[in-house]
């Protein structure tokens, strides 16, 4: 083998191994799209002593108790483009050497692209009015609001009213 010829084949080799090494890369991630999903934290509620619960003016039941919240999470949907098949990257690019170019070597051919979902942490529908209360006690109420917490306990106490004290009306939902 001349000279030359083997200069040309070690490069021919070398740029086949840096190819074949970023050929076998996916691209970046882009973002595509954005859309919400449900998202549930559970409320536990507590209260002593024992008391109706309400949530956004609803009757929820007795304390203890516990209930799932519903509310929506911005995503970012996003996109990339892998850029081989499931095989050797190196394999391919070599037998396409051996092969003197012949062949496309099947990394360097786009097939496929992934996809995922990011949380953006921007919530909708996420606030909820909680109100606990008991004859004779002072109603107990708070504004909570829902960032993708398992679950979100409230422990109510609640403060016995002066006697005499008249109790708040219970407005009726129409």
């Amino acid at each position: 083998m001349t000279r030359h010829r083997a200069h040309a084949l070690t490069v021919a080799l070398l740029t086949a191994v840096v190819v074949s090494a970023v050929a076998g890369c996916a691209t970046d991630w882009t973002a595509a799209s954005t859309s919400s999903e449900v998202r549930q934290t559970v409320l536990a509620l507590r209260s002593e002593p024992s008391a109706e619960a309400f949530l956004n003016g609803e009757f929820l039941g007795t304390t203890p108790l516990k209930r799932r919240l519903q509310y929506r999470e911005d995503v970012e949907n996003q996109t990339r483009k892998i850029s081989y098949f499931r095989s050797d990257p190196a394999l391919a690019t070599f037998v396409a050497v051996l092969s003197l170019g012949l062949t496309i070597p099947f990394n360097m051919i786009p097939t496929d692209e992934d996809s995922r979902r990011v949380p953006l942490g921007r919530y909708q529908d996420d606030q909820f009015e909680v109100e606990i209360r008991r004859d004779g006690f002072a109603s107990w109420r708070r504004t909570i609001t829902c960032h993708g917490e398992t679950e979100l306990v409230l422990d109510a106490v609640l403060e016995p009213r002066a006697p005499g004290t008249p109790s708040p009306p219970i407005e009726e939902n129409p």
